[in-house]
């Protein structure tokens, strides 16, 4: 924008100021949002097979594999979608909109295809639907809001892979609980799910789990 243009739309250049300013706060947000909401999502995925029959009772296996699919399809689009609010910030509501449109063509695309497989194509097709609202997040062309998409990647790209291991972990150690009662296997897989994706931060994202200890009471992050 040239200063004469500047001169003429002070309350546009001043917005643009203020973004550049809160652009890397805004990055910071969405990644520790990001560590705290995909993990979640998987793990409801993981204990969905056990927490399901408790809450609904017997006969809910094939509704366990549909709540799976949600769960992780949630995994992926709500992180992302906290990329949209950034572009809601700057005056361009429509990518969240135009993600929605796709998402429901690709959803309903994908449920048409798979629908051969029975009830379990709603869950997939739903994956189907948040994984394009996902990748259009990621992939969307930035215009003023000049965060690049590998960035946004980057942004994205811990949480969902030590979500994913942590899911794997937790999954591998259902079968070692397989004898105890439901509520006490979802208890247990739920712990294991917080103290391996701690372990997992600590190990392989430090910062990262030092910024979101920033974030906690003074009483229970240890700090004075």
């Amino acid at each position: 924008m040239t200063l004469s243009g500047c001169a003429r739309s002070p309350g546009k250049w001043s917005g643009k100021r203020r973004w550049w300013r809160l652009r890397p706060l805004a990055r910071q947000v969405v990644g520790q949002a990001a560590l705290v909401t995909a993990p979640a999502f998987v793990g409801l995925a993981a204990v969905a097979p056990y927490l399901l029959p408790i809450v609904a009772g017997p006969g809910w296996e094939q509704a366990a594999k549909i709540a799976i699919c949600l769960s992780l399809g949630s995994a992926l689009a709500v992180p992302a979608g906290l990329i949209f609010t950034t572009f809601s910030a700057i005056g361009r509501p429509d990518k969240s909109a135009l993600s929605l449109a796709f998402g429901v063509v690709g959803m309903l695309g994908a449920l048409v295809a798979l629908s051969p497989l029975g009830p379990i194509s709603v869950g997939l097709s739903r994956v189907v639907g948040d994984a394009i609202r996902a990748g259009f997040a990621i992939f969307t062309p930035s215009g003023q809001l000049g965060w690049t998409r590998g960035a946004r990647a980057a942004t994205l790209r811990t949480a969902w892979i030590l979500s994913a291991a942590m899911g794997a972990l937790v999954l591998a150690s259902s079968g070692l609980l397989s004898g105890l009662r439901p509520v006490l296997t979802v208890a247990a897989m739920t712990a294991i799910g917080v103290a391996s994706y701690l372990a997992l931060l600590a190990i392989a994202a430090r910062e990262a789990l030092e910024g979101l200890r920033a974030h906690l009471p003074a009483h229970w992050s240890g700090r004075r």
